[in-house]
């Protein structure tokens, strides 16, 4: 057996438990798997065939990936209908596994496909809730010659992961269906190895405002070594950011009751490990704090008219016709809107909203003979409201 990750070891003692190979001795081989494995490591199997979106099962399951034995699981692609011209060949399975808990993870495959001349090879990748998944490596062997691919997974995988396949190309015109035969597929969990894996992301961040504080709930994939997150405030949704909480925020919440009323933040989160591994960051939310009965707080612009109108000295003004209204679609009375003309007539100008949520705003300067000018809003300050410009209908406009 030839092993890109290892020389092949000493044989050493083994035993099977389940799904898992647990090992013995100083450098061992899992016999089982085909896949040679460190002190220390233990192969996870696939207990599952997860599905089948795309391609069909040909021959064998998942069972026929637990061992090194030429007996392989073959996926076949399929072929779109249609037109030979549009027709696509297309792959797409995933499998299961229950890893054991450990530092550092690996994906092993031993798989080879059927030669083809598109350059179509086939792509494994990694997910915790098989829906976002990272690619890890991908096979191009057409031929079975006995050769386990190795990588590291970026994050921790302990517990119910899921493996997923892909065929590489999907070049309209493909008339041959290609089969994958996957010989052995393993998850391989070290806790022996300094820990330099960190936690998946957290999911789910939602930021709940009150009065002078926001409340941010999460999620996380209860790994074995989860301490808690980090959490992370900002003014602006691209950073920078500031560290809020003192240490690791535990149990999947936090208040920041260090914020202002009718300001806008935004927060998002790193899960951390006992040993200080930090994950990606969560999604960015955003939270605005507010005395108690403010109801929607939140302003933007919901619609910008530019045109020009008579002056009265005979040339023409530049008007524009600006509708303001809060979160829940209600226009919003006694906004100061503020703009900037620009072109052939120029100048910052305001006008307060009325009860229909509208302000009209006409320009200073007039001019005679060609008018050609645009008109940007600014900003927008009302006494109980915030004005949130990312959620504006328009901003600009021209003439």
């Amino acid at each position: 057996m030839v092993n890109s990750r290892h020389p092949r070891p000493a044989l050493s003692s083994s035993r099977l438990s389940g799904t898992a190979l647990a090992l013995s001795g100083t450098l061992a081989v899992a016999l089982q798997a085909g896949i040679p494995l460190l002190a220390g490591e233990i192969a996870c199997l696939a207990v599952a065939d997860d599905g089948t979106p795309l391609g069909s099962i040909a021959a064998g399951s998942f069972v026929s990936t637990q061992a090194s034995d030429d007996v392989a699981e073959e996926l076949r692609e399929m072929l779109t209908t249609g037109s030979p011209k549009t027709r696509k060949s297309m792959l797409e399975h995933a499998w299961r596994f229950d890893v054991t808990a450990g530092n550092n993870y690996e994906l092993a495959v031993e798989a080879w496909h059927t030669p083809n001349t598109e350059h179509d090879d086939f792509r494994f990748s990694f997910s915790r809730d098989d829906v976002s998944y990272t690619p890890l490596l991908t096979v191009t062997a057409v031929a079975d010659t006995d050769t386990v691919q190795a990588t590291s997974i970026p994050v921790d995988a302990s517990g119910s992961v899921y493996i997923r396949v892909e065929d590489t190309d999907e070049t309209a015109g493909g008339k041959v269906a290609d089969s994958l035969f996957v010989d052995s597929l393993a998850v391989l969990s070290d806790d022996t190895g300094p820990d330099v894996t960190p936690p998946s992301a957290a999911f789910g961040l939602t930021a709940t405002p009150g009065d002078a504080q926001v409340t941010l709930a999460w999620s996380d994939w209860g790994e074995w070594d989860l301490e808690g997150a980090r959490v992370y405030r900002s003014s602006s949704p691209y950073g920078p950011w500031t560290p809020i909480s003192s240490g690791p925020a535990v149990g999947g919440s936090y208040v920041d009751d260090t914020a202002a009323n009718l300001t806008i933040y935004y927060y998002r989160v790193e899960a951390v490990d006992f040993t200080g591994n930090l994950s990606a960051p969560s999604a960015t939310v955003m939270g605005v704090p507010r005395p108690p009965g403010s109801g929607a707080v939140l302003m933007h612009v919901s619609k910008l008219t530019v045109s020009a109108q008579t002056a009265a000295s005979g040339g023409k003004a530049g008007r524009a016709d600006v509708i303001v209204v809060d979160d829940s679609g209600a226009p919003v009375a006694g906004a100061q809107v503020t703009g900037l003309f620009s072109g052939t007539i120029s100048g910052m100008k305001g006008a307060t909203t009325d009860s229909k949520g509208l302000a009209t705003i006409v320009s200073t300067q007039a001019v005679k003979g060609a008018l050609a000018f645009g008109f940007c809003v600014t900003n927008i300050t009302h006494p109980s409201k915030v004005y949130l410009a990312d959620q504006n209908v328009a901003t600009c406009g021209a003439k």
